[in-house]
């Protein structure tokens, strides 16, 4: 074929292809999806066959991902390597509950709680409560992503979600929101601050101080009575003792139950004698106490910078014009406005933090030397000291006890009670309050009234 018959060959065959297209294109104008009906649309088969194509790479890719992570957990497992909670991992817990809607097990071999949030919607807590809803939960921890809890059985366990996320943000975001909720007054220029929300006390602390958002939450639980702590004729003599015109300080490491003992002694002069007047001066509200008219209370945590503690002392003492006196926690500068008050010969009550005697004294001695106060007979005022021990276990379970309570006469030590020699025969007692009053009458009287009422 010459080259002018291939040319002529090619010219019909372009020739009959644009008029197929045009005959197309009049046809679909015709049917409205044309120039006149805007674009016209692609053609079914094409679109099913693209969309399957997408489809199935997906599903592949998928696939792929999900065998790659089996393959991956199965192999941590041969090498021991299980990090978190697995899904096929439950045979590891010793056990598991279901409370409020929450999934828990526990390893206590590696000190784990597992939670199981679920598809529930979460309240103001957010990823905390669970840990808030659990009735034997009472003190959390939160620092940045980790997580940790106090259990009444199972002492101290770290907290790992199985199928929720915490993170930096939602952390952040938590920390602020329950500062805002609790009252905590937490800002730029005071970034660690104190409140109380839903039985909680909280103590939140800003990365700007902490490093990373900090939370501590501590349930406010039940105030044990005075005899959990020890028999009945020991409650009579620690409360003579309590109400009789010194100070009393309760001593002991942190967290081995002063303020709850203190309560304890509070909640029964108020339900024995419930006419007593008593100021209570704290930093922060500790004490659980009832709303009665004639028990004032001073909270100083988010004023002290303008109204320090011993101003709050003072004017408690002047205008209160109270029969107890009770002062959270000794530190410092107000030692010069318990002193006024202790020379008064008003009942005084207050918390040290010391690990013994010894230390306690030295403390005490201490404080009253950086007020300029050299010469204050220490053991005529303060009188009488209870001591409150503390052990922590191997899995982190706290055990509190009264360890011993010493009264000083003329300024020789009368032993009340010692853990490990009993209490003081009742001869003995009664003799070492001949001539001392309360601030219901004679001591000897008042012990006699109490004994009967126990």
């Amino acid at each position: 074929m010459s080259f002018l018959d291939q040319l002529e060959k090619y010219r019909k065959r372009k020739g009959g292809r644009k008029e197929r297209k045009e005959e197309r294109g009049g046809r679909e104008q015709k049917e409205g999806r044309g120039e006149a009906g805007g674009k016209a649309k692609p053609r079914f088969k094409a679109v099913r066959k693209k969309t399957i194509r997408v489809r199935e790479k997906t599903l592949r890719e998928r696939l792929s991902e999900l065998l790659r992570a089996l393959v991956n957990m199965f192999r941590r497992k041969e090498r021991g390597e299980e990090e978190g909670v697995s899904l096929l991992g439950l045979k590891r817990f010793h056990l598991t509950e279901t409370l409020n809607g929450y999934t828990y097990a526990y390893n206590l071999d590696r000190r784990i709680l597992a939670v199981w949030v679920g598809r529930r919607k979460l309240g103001k807590w957010k990823f905390l409560e669970p840990l808030v809803s659990h009735p034997e939960v009472y003190e959390i921890s939160l620092r940045g992503t980790e997580v940790s809890v106090k259990h009444d059985k199972y002492g101290a366990l770290k907290v790992v979600y199985a199928d929720h996320a915490v993170t930096y943000e939602k952390s952040a975001k938590l920390v602020s929101s329950l500062a805002a909720l609790s009252l905590a007054r937490v800002d730029y220029e005071r970034p660690a601050g104190y409140g109380e929300m839903d039985g909680w006390r909280l103590f939140v602390k800003l990365g700007l101080v902490s490093g990373k958002p900090e939370l501590k939450a501590a349930k406010v639980r039940r105030i044990p009575p005075l005899t959990d702590w020890c028999s009945r004729s020991l409650a009579a003599k620690v409360l003579v003792l309590s109400l009789m015109r010194h100070g009393v300080v309760i001593y002991g490491p942190p967290g081995s139950g002063k303020t709850t003992f203190l309560n304890g002694v509070l909640n029964e002069v108020w339900g024995l004698y419930p006419q007593v007047e008593m100021s209570v001066v704290e930093t922060i509200p500790e004490l659980v106490l009832p709303d009665a008219a004639n028990i004032h209370r001073t909270y100083v945590g988010s004023v002290e910078t303008t109204y320090p503690l011993s101003d709050a002392l003072r004017d408690a003492f002047r205008f209160e014009r109270p029969a107890l006196i009770v002062l959270g926690e000794l530190r410092g500068d107000e030692i010069r406005s318990w002193i006024d008050s202790a020379r008064s010969s008003v009942p005084l009550l207050t918390t040290v933090h010391a690990r013994g005697f010894g230390h306690c004294v030295s403390i005490l001695e201490s404080i009253l030397d950086a007020a300029g106060v050299r010469k204050f007979p220490l053991l005529e005022n303060f009188r009488v000291f209870v001591y409150i021990a503390r052990r922590d276990d191997e899995r982190g379970r706290v055990a509190r006890w009264l360890e011993e309570v010493v009264f000083y006469k003329a300024g020789e030590p009368v032993k009340v009670y010692g853990r490990g020699e009993g209490e003081i025969s009742e001869e003995e007692f009664v003799r070492a309050l001949e001539g001392e009053y309360t601030i219901l009458g004679p001591a000897i009287e008042l012990y006699e009234k109490l004994k009967l009422r126990f």
